[in-house]
């Protein structure tokens, strides 16, 4: 028949030469993301050298400069003890509103402890606080409490250069933020052998309570914008609800070696492992970059933007979906980076198959 099934010899010493690196971040919340953790990862090679590897850790939350940590081999493992959060100096700042019947103030304020129900908590835990004989807490990580509010006194909020107490025991209640919080920040682990790079691994650290990974909220039907990634991303995730027809119930997971990513009339098709991902944008429009709500099953979707998660013998008659795109770049009929986090509910009330899909992608 023609076929030659031989590979290059180049493209395998390439292959080859590069470890497979694995590691697991460590899960930070709250209240321990100023505190040391322990960094494992391994590095596994198809070709043992007598060279050994070396890996790098590096720390960077695009806010500032990156903090590099040398890892340690011991018990075919490497190591480093780092903190993922380090404490930024000087006293926190809050905006905060502060809201009363007959108005609202607005500005800055210092952070500060409270009894909350026998319980000390910071204004920097809280979003939102509502006053009364029975006050209401809403913590940062979206869970509610109901109690007693023990005397806050006076509160400085500072504006326009100048700073006025306030005396809240007559407001209704008060929000805060924490303009500047970081919530994630980038881990690279590099592997490097006599002083060249042979391949990094790139995953996101989040702080359990100030923010939530992808994947948990597009469970819950919500996009949060990803962060970004130090070196380019490329991978397929997606998990399939009990009763999905589609996805069965089940989690897949694919590398970016494994995808194949082309431009389409409308927008872009991905194929792998037997599955055909279809998303275009409404009507005749091309897809961008932007949140497409109302999606429709793609060949059919008319004036609707088009979405189609199908394959291996598993198709939908109609979808209702919803997708975001977080990142696209085009070139004549090449796709070079690509960012889509997805939604699909086949013959549209049916449990929901999500994931995210990452091209040679400036996003995790």
């Amino acid at each position: 028949a023609g076929l030659d099934f031989a590979i290059p010899v180049n493209l395998l010493e390439r292959f080859v030469a590069r470890p497979e690196i694995l590691f697991t971040p460590p899960l930070v919340t709250l209240a321990e993301q100023h505190e040391s953790f322990d960094f494992r990862a391994e590095a596994i090679s198809v070709v043992q050298s007598a060279t050994p590897l070396d890996l790098e850790m590096i720390l960077s939350s695009g806010k500032g400069p990156e903090n590099r940590h040398a890892m340690t081999f011991s018990d075919g493992a490497y190591h480093v003890s780092a903190v993922p959060f380090p404490v930024r100096a000087g006293p926190a700042k809050l905006r905060a509103k502060i809201n009363y019947e007959d108005g609202s103030v607005q500005g800055v304020i210092d952070d500060r402890s409270f009894s909350f129900d026998g319980k000390m908590f910071k204004l920097s835990e809280i979003n939102c606080l509502r006053f009364g004989p029975r006050s209401e807490l809403q913590l940062s990580n979206a869970k509610k409490m109901e109690g007693s509010l023990s005397e806050l006194g006076p509160i400085l909020v500072q504006f326009g250069g100048q700073s006025f107490p306030l005396d809240i025991a007559k407001a209704v209640d008060m929000t805060v933020e924490f303009p500047g919080q970081i919530s994630s920040v980038s881990c690279t682990i590099v592997a490097v052998q006599e002083g060249k790079e042979l391949g990094r691994l790139s995953v996101p650290i989040y702080v359990q309570g100030l923010s939530r990974p992808g994947m948990e909220a597009l469970r819950d039907g919500e996009f949060i914008m990803p962060p970004r990634s130090e070196a380019p991303s490329s991978y397929l995730r997606a998990i399939s609800d009990k009763a999905d027809y589609i996805g069965q119930g089940k989690t897949y997971s694919y590398g970016g070696d494994e995808l194949t990513v082309q431009r389409a009339p409308r927008g872009v098709l991905i194929s792998v492992d037997g599955w055909r991902i279809e998303f275009g944008g409404p009507g005749q429009e091309f897809l961008g970059v932007g949140e497409y709500s109302d999606a429709k099953r793609h060949a059919f979707s008319g004036d609707s933007p088009g979405i189609d998660f199908n394959g291996n013998g598993r198709g939908c008659n109609t979808i209702a979906g919803k997708f975001v795109v977080w990142e696209l770049e085009v070139q004549g009929n090449q796709i070079i980076r690509l960012a889509i986090d997805f939604i699909q509910h086949c013959d549209e009330k049916n449990p929901s198959l999500y994931g995210t899909i990452r091209f040679n992608s400036t996003f995790y």
